[in-house]
């Protein structure tokens, strides 16, 4: 992966050996194989939230690449319940905890949004089916570096 990110420094000798210091460091991981971008960028040009992939992503969910019907239920489920909850979270921060609590907020309804409490098989349809398609394809198509590795799913 290539990548450029600046450091937002005055370009000072002492700020330049800081930023050739923590060069070193990455190069060290990198050649370890135990790199990770969003440690040392979390805010990064390649740090994605769930809205950003999302917005991509319904964008190749389309007939006839994919059901009429199933390209409905997709829109509706992150229209309707995920992007509200989930779309300024980026992959990297999505934990088992998250989707627990999220799994949590559609069964018992939401009075703010007016929204009555889903059941548990509406609840599975919209993580373990439409989200997981997502996280899907942005760990297996796009590779997205934040979700190399164990899956909160």
């Amino acid at each position: 992966m290539r990548a450029w990110e600046g450091t937002r420094l005055r370009d000072t000798p002492e700020n330049r050996e800081l930023v050739e210091a923590k060069a070193k460091i990455i190069t060290a991981e990198m050649k370890a194989g135990i790199f990770s971008y969003l440690r040392h960028f979390p805010g990064g040009n390649k740090a994605m939230t769930i809205g950003e992939y999302y917005q991509t992503w319904i964008q190749r969910k389309k007939p006839p690449v994919i059901r009429a019907g199933l390209a409905r239920d997709y829109r509706e489920h992150f229209s309707r319940y995920i992007l509200p909850k989930l779309d300024s979270t980026s992959w990297a921060e999505l934990t088992a905890a998250m989707l627990e609590t999220f799994r949590s907020y559609l069964l018992t309804g939401d009075a703010e949004a007016n929204r009555k409490p889903l059941s548990i098989k509406s609840c599975k349809n919209i993580i373990n089916a439409s989200f997981r398609a997502c996280y899907r394809d942005a760990r297996k198509i796009d590779r997205l570096p934040e979700i190399q590795g164990d899956s909160p799913l």
